[in-house]
């Protein structure tokens, strides 16, 4: 090429980009309005398909009607809204001194108590400087939002027009194959309809809640304040409270504190939490997608990961590489006699079962030599008596790695029975290429009796929890009952030489340092579970819940804040439903009551629902219906105490064993 078809080549380009520009800015006022446009075709495409399809009905008239429908379900409604917000604020350019007199008699009231002057001249003068503006920005935004919509109509109507050619044309520009098209666009829809229609029902929904709240603790323009609730939700987990939180402090500093406390509890509890069950319920609803991090959604992911393995949706490996089981056994004889020969007769085609005895003063060196005649791929060894300033467990453990001869290490313990004879089959269908990490499912058989009630509830909420980050992509920890890994991450690891000192982290704490959202699988089949045997001594599991409480602190990541969170304002919502029914009752507040009743059944019918059919699945043989109430109050009290048990305990408790 000659430079001076390099010259043309290279203006041409700078026009090009030039031109961009100006044409970007230029419609930028529009944006929304384009925007908008896009997600009302997404929206109706649909049912745009089906009049001219279905009804054969000619492509403008359609147009025409969706456009007319879009206008009454979408504008009408909208306006509305925005009128009578409008209405409400345009007192403020009005008559300012109605809103300066309020944050005069907070400022006196604070000046009046702590002798600090908030509000000096120069700050007062510039607030009644600046509030007759904020009529002016509003009327401005109106105007522009009413120029949007109006492009948006527009755009709208000739979209759905001329909607075919519009998506083969974008079809054809797209980098990408035929399959890879199609899954780029079936997102793009999801992500369009889910939030289009998803946010603004949460809005609705949450602004609705937030006003009860304030009708019952006598906050000013309700009608108002919900407004500015419902648009405060566009920010997550916070955004409800810039409205909430200043009106609680308003009631507080005018000195009525008894509903300034009671509506700051409320939308704590009631309308920030109750963020975490709609938006559950609403995504469930609207897309067919995994929930987000949200505690509800959380809990679900199994149950949503098993239909989505019975629909064939994931991909497994059909190769079954040799492995090795590990497990440790102290003093386990009567264990061992009834689990080894359920683990050693698995049906895979190659592996090895290698048992370390820890120092057992019971039957377990004889159970074990006379297992090795019958199962000549059982092996066992033991740790040498002078070991010191290191866990058993984990020399236990590092004997046992270093013993087997296979890359994919399985683990699980000696009071841990296979669900069934496909365990090893299950678990290795996960061992792809890029997997170096499965996490099983364990859980606690129906026996009769209290301890063994709450520790099935305790496991259960365990497993949705910890399996539950790793399906959402985010994994945080694994149990030793029933794990896989690649030997290379042990010794990339250098072991459990970082943590050699605790009693325990073998699991939970290893897993933790290794894993990643991409090097990660859960495997959730009923088949591939392990089943816990009977803890008779509530000692026993108290010991473990609080060896497991002293190597958490040391965890990476925020889940475990997250799931403490989660847990005390379980107990937090109970108080506040409570206190509202028997608020309403002793001051013939019905309304109060019915509302209180109403959040708290709502919640409860979810729990409920997604608890008791993970539980189904996962065969743990339990339901739980008038005890959820009961567990759901008691978890927090209990992890609580278990806390307490480890803060006052010795550090030399939680140390080398």
């Amino acid at each position: 090429m000659s430079i001076k078809e390099q010259y043309w080549k290279y203006s041409l380009i700078v026009i090009i980009l030039f031109m961009g520009v100006i044409i970007f800015r230029q419609i930028t006022p529009f944006l929304g309005g384009l925007l908008g446009a896009l997600t009302m075709y997404i929206l109706v495409r649909t049912h745009m398909n089906y009049l001219t399809e279905k009804r054969k009905m000619k492509r403008s008239i359609s147009a025409l009607l969706i456009t007319a429908e879009t206008i009454m379900v979408f504008l009408v409604p909208l306006g509305l809204i925005i009128w009578l917000v409008v209405n409400k604020l345009q007192d403020i350019n009005l008559a300012p001194q109605t809103f300066i007199e309020p944050i005069q008699q907070v400022a006196e009231f604070i000046k009046e108590k702590t002798g600090y002057d908030v509000l000096g001249k120069d700050t007062l003068s510039f607030i009644v400087s600046i509030l007759p503006r904020v009529g002016q920005i509003i009327m401005e935004g109106a105007s522009s939002l009413a120029v949007n919509l109006f492009v948006m109509i527009f755009v709208l109507y000739f979209m759905l027009i001329g909607g075919k050619k519009m998506e083969a044309y974008v079809n054809d520009i797209l980098p990408f194959n035929e399959a890879n098209t199609q899954e780029v666009i079936r997102e793009i829809n999801m992500i369009v309809r889910s939030n289009a229609i998803g946010i603004p029902l949460l809005a609705i929904i949450q602004g609705g809640v937030a006003m009860i709240g304030y009708l019952i603790f006598g906050a000013p323009n309700i009608l108002l304040l919900g407004f500015l609730t419902c648009f405060a939700t566009i920010i997550p987990m916070v955004g409800t409270a810039l409205v909430w939180f200043p009106v609680a402090a308003y009631l507080a500093i005018s000195g009525d504190w008894f509903h300034a406390i009671g509506l700051a509890a409320y939308g704590a509890i009631v309308v920030s939490q109750s963020d975490n069950l709609i938006r559950f319920i609403l995504q469930k609803k609207m897309a067919d997608t995994h929930p987000l991090i949200y505690y509800f959604g959380l809990y679900n992911r199994i149950h949503v990961r098993n239909k989505t393995v019975r629909k064939e949706e994931t991909h497994f490996s059909r190769e079954l590489p040799p492995l090795s089981v590990i497990l440790c056994a102290r003093n386990e004889a009567d264990n061992l006699r009834k689990i080894l020969p359920a683990i050693l007769e698995q049906d895979y085609p190659q592996f090895e079962v290698i048992v370390i005895n820890d120092a057992s003063t019971d039957e377990t060196e004889d159970v074990l030599g006379y297992m090795e005649e019958k199962y000549p791929h059982l092996y066992h060894s033991f740790t040498p008596d002078s070991a010191r300033y290191i866990s058993h467990k984990k020399l236990a453990l590092t004997l046992g790695i270093k013993a087997s001869k296979h890359d994919w290490l399985v683990f699980t313990e000696t009071n841990c029975m296979p669900a069934s004879n496909q365990w090893l089959k299950l678990m290795a269908r996960n061992f792809t290429s890029q997997t170096q990490i499965v996490l099983g499912y364990s859980g606690y058989d129906r026996i009769k009796g209290w301890l063994h009630k709450r520790i099935a509830f305790d496991t259960l909420f365990q497993s949705l929890r910890y399996l539950g980050f790793a399906l959402a992509g985010n994994p945080y920890m694994g149990i030793g009952r029933n794990m896989a890994y690649r030997k290379e991450l042990f010794f990339k690891q250098k072991g459990y030489s970082k943590y050699l000192n605790l009693q325990r982290g073998e699991d939970d704490l290893f897993i933790n340092q290794i894993v990643t959202k991409t090097n990660t699988r859960v495997e959730t089949d009923f088949n591939a579970t392990m089943r816990i045997q009977p803890v008779y001594r509530y000692k026993d599991w108290k010991e473990e819940k609080i060896s497991y409480m002293a190597t958490a602190r040391f965890y990476r990541g925020a889940q475990r804040y997250l799931s403490g969170f989660e847990t005390f304002s379980r107990l937090l919502f109970y108080v506040a439903c409570m206190a509202g029914i028997v608020f309403g009752i002793l001051n013939f507040h019905w309304l109060v009551a019915g509302i209180a009743l109403l959040i708290w059944l709502l919640s409860y019918i979810t729990q409920a629902i997604v608890i008791n059919r993970t539980a189904k699945e996962m065969g743990g043989g339990r339901k739980y219906y008038f005890s959820l109430p009961i567990f759901d109050i008691l978890q927090p009290i209990q992890s609580l105490n278990f806390k307490l048990c480890r803060l006052f305990r010795g550090k030399g408790d939680f140390m080398r064993r």
